[in-house]
């Protein structure tokens, strides 16, 4: 099968025929392919072994008519489910349902056989519902051949119908026409299937019309009538057409123009025949040729030729589908003239260091200008920019515009320029912004151009004065606002800078001053410790005063004050020190060793006590005279140190525990020393115990003893 361009066919389909059967309970049903569009050569019923069949009604149908399909054998009052899909697919698989009666048989119509289905095979499947059996049988078109058609020189897009007559593949005479645009080849519904080996007759339209153009036929091939090819083959028809047309005729000619250089020309030429216009220019007296871009009209303007252009030639060339036509050459003459005066108009003025852009008016040519400053003495030239080589001297600048193929070379007049000092940069002082008496500051500055020697100036200043670049207070409660100078020189004015103002300060006295020597707990403050100079005359105060017993401890503060005699001038100056103030560290107190352990403990480490025993733990410390010293606060901290049995070492904490209602050392004014009664119920028998005493000025007294049982 073979779809048709806007036709109806009876296009036959010869059975290439395939049955599956799925057998569901012992049951073996066959069914046939359908007849919608198939052709079978003879009217075919396909029975299976259980009585079950379909068939259609005949052999060929026409796209448009239903697919009358009809059964027998099938379970009474099944319902069967069709699907019949096609390859290739010019649509989508169709399916439906039938009703089977109470005689297991069906009659159905559903299907309306299309003309996409011409040429293509079939598979349609039949399956019962209640009892699952399904039958499939698959058909195709294998004998049809295949007309299409397209044209040759015909302009693209146009839409022409060709009359055929042929023979179909059911044998049947035939003449639908063929619609397509050009130029194809048609296909699908454009192109027909035939019986091989047929005689087939066609017509194309006989002339066409396309924008104004008429197009006639020429030509077929293969000439009509030709015979079909063989089964599967195609054949495509090309209808060839001419263009029916008048070639051009020149009936206007163009002139020749003579003008003058910066005017326009212009040339006319006119032809019959509707042709299109090609302009040409030819710069050496008649050839070559070369086409003038976007020259296409009649009417052919030369803008503004130049005198190189006088002696070219221009002509029209006419075209249309039948042939061209070229006009007479027509010479162009084109005569010079001058140039417009040429006046500098800029600059009036130049200063040094700014290069100043020279901008004429007038001339024409527009081509490029140069500059001469002839004898001047002031200044130079490079290409259109002026430059100050002397403020002091001279300036006078001529321009001239170079000439060219149509005007000659234009000097201006004179053009005097008044030449100016620059003026320097911005002179700033940017150091120093403080001061102090004694310390001479630099004074630097950022800016100026010429890079000559700085002067600097203080003006009304009441603090300050000036040597060079080194400024020095005066007075420190004084003012103090200097100014710098930057001299010129032949091409810079000199430049000052504004007022900077200077901070003054008083300077501070220099205190040298070491922290004193430890000294012992009840030595009184002397010129020794107290022992501080200043780096100005003055009065220092010290603070304790000289005389003062200070208390035992580490890292006192003693300090002096310094007042300077020269007040306007310096500040006021302080300074710390510190001073450890120890016991007596050795020796005898009272008679006994001070600063270590006391009977009954051994200071050597000796002593052992039986575990449950009260230890007296006792010790003096004596100040610079010998004297034991019970003031309160003298023991700051009393602890467990460790215990040692052998290899064994324990550091954990264990409460230290007095026998007495005294939980610290207390002061025992008539052996004039510390003692704490140390209960040993919670020490362990077989360990050596160790203990550190902790006094008010940070030294250490530390003792251990055997706990035996």
């Amino acid at each position: 099968m073979k779809r048709l361009a806007s036709i109806v066919l009876l296009v036959p389909i010869a059975l290439l025929f395939a049955v599956s059967c799925q057998k569901d309970a012992n049951k073996n049903l066959m069914g046939p392919a359908p007849k919608g569009t198939a052709h079978i050569p003879n009217f075919v019923t396909v029975q299976s072994t259980s009585g079950a069949s379909f068939t259609t009604d005949k052999d060929d149908y026409t796209p448009g008519e239903k697919l009358n399909l009809s059964g027998a054998g099938w379970q009474a009052n099944d319902v069967l489910d069709i699907l019949l899909d096609e390859t290739p697919q010019n649509h989508d698989p169709v399916s439906w349902t039938i009703a089977v009666d109470d005689s297991g048989g069906f009659t159905d119509a559903s299907y309306v056989v299309q003309e996409s289905d011409l040429g293509v095979t079939f598979t349609i499947t039949a399956t019962g519902r209640a009892t699952g059996e399904t039958a499939t049988a698959t058909f195709t078109d294998a004998a049809a051949a295949t007309v299409n058609f397209q044209t040759n020189v015909l302009p693209g897009g146009q839409t022409i119908t060709v009359a055929t007559s042929f023979t179909n593949n059911g044998g049947q005479a035939a003449s639908p026409s063929v619609t397509f645009t050009t130029p194809g080849p048609s296909t699908g519904i454009g192109q027909v299937g035939t019986s091989p080996g047929t005689s087939f007759t066609y017509t194309f339209p006989s002339s066409v019309s396309v924008g104004g153009n008429t197009y006639n036929f020429s030509s077929g091939s293969p000439a009509s009538p030709f015979t079909t090819g063989a089964v599967g083959s195609t054949t495509t028809v090309i209808g060839t057409y001419a263009l029916a047309c008048t070639a051009p005729s020149v009936g206007t000619q163009p002139s020749n123009q003579t003008v003058t250089y910066g005017q326009d020309a212009s040339f006319t030429a006119g032809a019959s025949g509707s042709p299109t216009v090609q302009w040409q220019v030819s710069a050496n007296g008649g050839g070559p040729w070369s086409n003038i871009p976007s020259a296409t009209s009649t009417a052919l303007v030369v803008t503004a030729p130049p005198v190189s252009a006088s002696g070219n030639q221009y002509r029209a060339v006419f075209t249309n589908a039948c042939g061209s036509a070229t006009s007479n050459a027509a010479t162009l003459t084109v005569t010079s003239v001058g140039q417009a005066p040429l006046t500098i108009t800029n600059p009036s003025d130049a200063t040094y260091g700014a290069a100043a852009t020279l901008t004429v008016s007038g001339g024409t040519t527009g081509g490029t200008v140069s500059y001469a400053v002839g004898g001047s003495t002031g200044c130079s030239v490079s290409g259109d920019q002026l430059s100050v080589t002397n403020a002091e001297g001279s300036c006078s600048v001529t321009a001239t515009m170079a000439g060219d193929a149509n005007y000659n070379p234009v000097t201006s007049a004179a053009y005097a320029v008044t030449l100016h000092k620059a003026n320097q940069a911005a002179l700033t002082i940017t150091n120093p912004s403080d001061a102090t008496y004694g310390a001479a500051a630099t004074l630097t500055v950022s800016g100026g151009t010429p890079g000559g020697t700085v002067s600097y100036a203080v003006g009304g200043s009441t603090g300050c004065s000036v040597s060079g670049d080194q400024l020095s207070v005066t007075n420190a409660e004084g003012s103090c606002s200097v100014t710098a100078t930057m001299p010129g020189d032949a091409n810079y004015n000199p430049v000052t800078s504004a007022a900077h103002p200077v901070t003054l300060h008083k300077a501070t006295p220099t205190i040298t001053w070491s922290n004193p020597a430890d000294i012992t707990y009840g030595t009184a403050l002397s010129g020794t410790q107290l022992n501080a100079t200043s780096s100005v005359p003055g009065s220092l105060v010290y603070t304790p005063a000289a005389g003062t017993v200070l208390n035992a401890g580490s890292g006192q503060t003693l300090r002096v004050d310094v007042t300077p005699t020269d007040l306007a001038n310096y500040t006021t100056a302080w300074k710390n020190v510190t001073i450890n103030v120890l016991y007596a560290s050795a020796g005898m107190c009272l008679s006994a060793p001070g600063h270590q352990i006391l009977q009954p403990i051994n200071a050597d480490g000796s002593s052992a006590f039986k575990k449950g025993s009260t230890v007296p733990v006792k010790f003096r410390v004596c100040d610079a005279k010998g004297v034991s010293v019970g003031t309160a606060g003298v023991v700051t901290n009393f602890q467990f140190v460790k215990k040692v049995s052998g290899t064994i070492t324990t550091t954990e904490i264990e409460q230290v525990v007095s026998t007495t209602p005294d939980t610290y050392f207390r002061w025992d004014p008539t052996d004039q020393q510390w003692i704490f009664n140390l209960n040993t119920k919670n020490l362990t028998a077989g360990y050596t115990y160790y203990y550190e005493i902790t006094l008010n000025d940070g030294s250490k007294i530390k003792f251990d003893f055997y706990s035996k049982s």
